[in-house]
């Protein structure tokens, strides 16, 4: 642990990253420099709610460059459940879920081949609306990440009552998108059972233990994983984007890479 020798609360302390930053000469997790890298592009899900009938991927793999194509026929098995198992089932939850990647020699090959990888759906119903009265409606057992689902503080209907002055009023705000800095890409590096990422999150110790855990990697197998900062990155832990770099998800497929870049676009 570093201590710093001076009183730091308060004080304008300088950024390690700070200047690099400023000189725009800071490494996005895409631009670390690795040999022999295969390219990823993930294919996701055009309908909201169904289930996979069928896959075609005959095109995309014959396309000159191509290593392989990823889904959930081939894949390997991960730990867990939740949105970082991709690729376990032919079942979809939501329009963007990941439902295949092709693995290529260049990206522009990967982005090429991913629009000529064919998926057809049976559709299923789906539920948007949130409303008071919805039938699924529950109460989970704890919310982000281990506080009580319910609290009650004082009694705020009797304070509304002996208040002099209430204001009742229902206020609307239109929907908000935060737009991080640094684009959603991963790279993977493997060294036997070691796997090092460098990624776009905001916390590099959590996707750690996140990774190991949903790899199922052996005790003394390690996970390193750097990433640029967390001002500029959108995601506190490791996205499905980020499994689908470790390269352990293949099966049936021979390919001598150790190092994935995925990029989702």
């Amino acid at each position: 642990m570093t201590i710093a020798p001076t009183r730091a609360i308060g004080a304008p302390i300088d950024r390690i990253e700070g200047a690099e930053k400023v000189a725009g000469e800071a490494l996005y997790a895409y631009e670390y420099a690795v040999e022999g890298v295969a390219y990823g592009a993930i294919v996701t899900s055009t309908i909201a709610k169904g289930t996979i009938r069928a896959i075609d991927a005959a095109a995309a793999l014959a396309t000159p460059g191509v290593l392989a194509v990823l889904t959930h026929e081939n894949a390997g098995k991960l730990e867990g459940d939740g949105e970082l198992a991709i690729l376990q089932s032919p079942r979809v939850a939501y329009r963007g879920q990941i439902v295949g990647a092709v693995i290529a020699e260049t990206y522009e090959v990967a982005r090429e081949a991913e629009r000529l990888l064919r998926i057809d759906y049976d559709v299923d119903e789906h539920d948007v609306v949130l409303r008071a009265d919805h039938p699924a409606l529950y109460t989970p057992e704890k919310v982000n990440p281990s506080f009580p689902s319910e609290s009650n503080d004082g009694d705020v209907d009797g304070a509304l009552r002996a208040a002099a002055v209430t204001v009742d009023e229902t206020y609307t705000t239109p929907t908000e998108h935060n737009n991080a800095m640094e684009p959603h890409a991963t790279i993977a590096v493997w060294d036997g059972g070691d796997l090092t990422l460098y990624d776009s999150c905001q916390g590099a110790f959590r996707a750690a233990q996140t990774i190991a855990n949903t790899l199922g990697l052996a005790p003394g197998d390690t996970v390193s994983v750097y990433a640029v900062d967390e001002s500029t990155a959108e995601l506190v832990g490791p996205s499905p984007a980020t499994v689908s770099s470790d390269g352990k998800t293949i099966a049936g497929a021979t390919i001598d890479r150790v190092t994935w870049i995925v990029v989702t676009h």
